[in-house]
């Protein structure tokens, strides 16, 4: 089963902590995966791009999310 959504620029995705509702594949456009630090500070983790998979770990491991997505 898959759903295809378009979100405009700025959007987020999902947020650090949130347990997942699926897996996600980008078509395009880049994604910013992001961490708070201990002292409350958003550290980039990477740029997702068209092709990338995010949120399988969490999925498969029912864990919530361990950072941010925004467009």
């Amino acid at each position: 089963m898959s759903v295809h959504t378009m979100a405009p620029r700025s959007s987020l995705l999902f947020m650090e902590g949130d347990m997942p509702r699926g897996v996600s594949i980008f078509c395009e456009g880049r994604v910013k995966l992001t961490r708070t630090s201990r002292s409350g500070e958003g550290l980039l983790v990477r740029i997702a791009s068209p092709g990338d998979v995010l949120g399988l770990s969490a999925a498969l491991a029912q864990t919530a999310f361990r950072c941010q997505a925004a467009l």
